[in-house]
């Protein structure tokens, strides 16, 4: 069985057509279960009408909280973790099972996307690239990615990734309680990139499926009425919601690194964004308020992620610095054998 794990947050407007194409699937084993983040709309009623299984959290709890209570809820051997501004080809979720079960190393399978008109893909496969100049830097250290990736890069066959979308990830649930789940301490961003991450490093694999395929409404969960109204108490709340995911990308990145990257690695982060600090000061001082916030509330988890970090290098079977050594070698065409 694999068990489907939609995240909604005021989705009513979305639901049906990610449900439906959901419910219209190939694959003759499924459950459907939606986690609900408080919404206010009528997504629960729309959730019945699709005879889909409802979970409310009664509060918004970020996605990474709402993954995992749907995961405890699921029955199936595989999870697929998916948003709710989706449509899937009937055959996707068929593709996805297939590349998980071809190996037993395997812990993830990650989809192609294409934009909602089906016109442009907007997420292939991810590789890693080394950083080349400064402004790469730059731009790397205020949308944190480590290190620098690029996500369309055209493929055709199954091949390793580092990382899948957490918009739309099936994994294997033995392999994934093994890891801990997702880390409920990211809000959101970059939650794809630690829990696969988490994965590699005790061996198990993640790998771009192309023939599993997808259409996404991309940013349709956000409120784009919101973001064109003039009203100056609107932009107020927005400026103030644009600023905290700011400091979560920020913490995040750091989070990230302090679990799981070797020791220069991390120094050398950390090294760099203090010496770009005053840079960003001048050129982005809302990337540099972020970073300040973002160290404030990092200080309060290090007991919590020095203990993660113990646990994490024990079960490890390789480094991180292999790990990223071998993503920027790899052949463009080595699959995940």
């Amino acid at each position: 069985m694999v068990s489907v794990i939609v995240v909604n947050y005021n989705g009513a407007h979305l639901l049906p057509e990610c449900l439906s194409s959901l419910t219209a699937q190939d694959y003759p084993s499924l459950e459907i279960l939606v986690v609900d983040n408080g919404s206010i709309d009528e997504s629960e009623g729309v959730v019945h009408e699709h005879g889909c299984v409802f979970i409310s959290l009664g509060e918004n709890c970020g996605l990474s909280t709402a993954y995992n209570r749907g995961a405890e809820k699921a029955k199936g051997e595989y999870l697929f973790f998916v948003n709710n501004d989706m449509r899937f080809e009937p055959n996707c979720i068929e593709h996805l099972v297939e590349a998980l079960a071809t190996n037993g190393d395997t812990f993830a399978s990650d989809p192609l996307h294409y934009n909602w008109e089906g016109d442009d893909i907007i997420h292939f496969r991810t590789v890693l690239e080394r950083i080349r100049s400064p402004r790469e830097l730059f731009s790397h250290l205020i949308l944190p990615k480590p290190p620098l990736m690029r996500s369309y890069v055209p493929c055709t066959e199954v091949v390793a990734v580092p990382w899948g979308c957490a918009g739309s990830l099936m994994v294997d649930r033995e392999m994934f309680w093994a890891l801990g789940g997702w880390d409920e301490k990211f809000f959101l961003d970059m939650e794809d990139i630690d829990l696969c991450w988490r994965a590699w490093l005790r061996g198990w694999a993640t790998v771009f499926v192309p023939h599993a395929q997808l259409y996404h409404r991309w940013g349709a969960s956000n409120d784009e009425q919101l973001r064109r109204a003039k009203e100056p108490r609107i932009q107020a709340r927005l400026e103030r919601t644009d600023f905290r995911r700011l400091v979560s990308q920020q913490k995040n990145h750091l989070r990230f690194a302090l679990k799981v990257l070797d020791v220069p690695s991390v120094a050398a982060l950390i090294g760099i964004k203090f010496v770009g600090l005053p840079l960003f000061a001048v050129r982005r001082p809302i990337v540099a308020r972020a970073f300040v916030w973002a160290l404030g509330r990092l200080v309060k988890e290090l007991p919590e992620i020095r203990r993660l970090r113990q646990s994490i290098h024990r079960s490890a079977v390789c480094s991180s610095r292999d790990l990223i050594h071998w993503f920027i070698l790899a052949n463009p065409g080595r699959t995940s054998g």
